[in-house]
């Protein structure tokens, strides 16, 4: 497979992703790339609305066809160490959005040919860059053909703001038109982030190591399935703990957004009190929301949400 920097550029070697450093500066020597981050991190972004828009949370992707009747947006927020990859097959107008943490970089690779990369940020400790690093060698061990068109990393999408001139990303958070691919600045609301908030916000603890594929294109319906946490002590230490503890569980706790430890407590106390999620909140079936028109959902089959224990 060749991983192609743009239109006119040499195909990525592997000695241009040997190491984090080598991958983020040969994504960035390229000038068409700079040029299109400098579009995006200049777009003001979106407050995004509900009707037709999937949101997906972290170690969450989804693939939709271009004539799909019910999503024609595709949405996340809050990636600060974290990418966001979107990809769409030009000729189909397939597309396909993940909020990618580190995990599973080989689930990601779907059939479509032109890539989109977006967020991530200069973070003190080279997370981001760890992360572009994983993704392009990923992409590059596919089967299939990919142009990266777009690249917001890095210094790209940082900015040094406050009294102690910290590091900021300009972008967390984008919305994709099914319809074109195009790729918009955002911020999603937390009403709009759908339903199983507290469930799926619990990924990162995963005993798999994967990118969960949470849309069903044939159904068109939002399909959780099971999984089970690689442990489940962190619950108990820290459901309850101060804010601070919660906010240093983050990879860069300064940057994130307010509602962050607010929103994390949630998905402890909710992983408190359903520690065996396959068998307590799953039953070992698929969770099936159908979504309605102006962004409401739908419970299809599985377990009800609102039947289960939050705290």
């Amino acid at each position: 497979m060749v991983v192609y920097l743009d239109s006119n550029s040499r195909p990525l070697s592997s000695t241009d992703l040997s190491s984090p450093k080598s991958a983020l500066s040969t994504v960035l020597s390229c000038p068409a790339l700079a040029q299109s981050a400098l579009r995006l991190v200049s777009t003001p972004p979106i407050q995004a609305g509900p009707a037709g828009l999937l949101y997906l949370h972290q170690r969450e992707c989804a693939f939709v066809r271009r004539t799909d009747p019910a999503v024609q947006l595709l949405a996340s927020d809050d990636a600060t160490t974290c990418h966001l990859v979107a990809v769409r097959n030009p000729a189909t107008g397939d597309t396909l959005l993940c909020h990618f943490d580190g995990a599973g970089a080989t689930s990601l690779v779907f059939i479509v040919d032109e890539r989109f990369c977006g967020s991530g940020f200069p973070d003190s400790r080279g997370e981001s860059a760890s992360l572009t690093q994983e993704l392009l060698q990923a992409f590059r061990r596919s089967r299939l053909h990919f142009r990266l068109r777009t690249a917001c990393l890095a210094p790209s999408n940082g900015a040094r703001r406050g009294a102690d001139n910290l590091v900021y990303p300009v972008i967390t958070g984008l919305v994709m038109s099914v319809a074109d691919g195009s790729l918009t600045p955002a911020k999603v609301p937390l009403p709009v982030r759908g339903p199983w908030q507290a469930l799926r916000g619990l990924r990162f603890l995963s005993r798999e190591d994967v990118v969960f594929e949470v849309y069903d294109p044939d159904s068109h319906c939002l399909v959780l399935r099971p999984f089970d946490y690689s442990g489940s002590q962190i619950f108990d230490a820290y459901a309850d703990a101060p804010d601070s503890a919660l906010a240093k569980l983050s990879t860069s706790p300064r940057q994130e957004p307010p509602h962050f430890v607010a929103n994390l407590r949630q998905a402890l106390r909710f992983g408190r009190a359903n520690k065996r999620p396959a068998r307590q909140v799953f039953h070992l079936g698929n969770i099936v929301e159908r979504p309605l028109p102006g962004g409401l959902w739908q419970h299809g089959a599985g377990a009800a949400e609102s039947d289960l224990k939050t705290a």
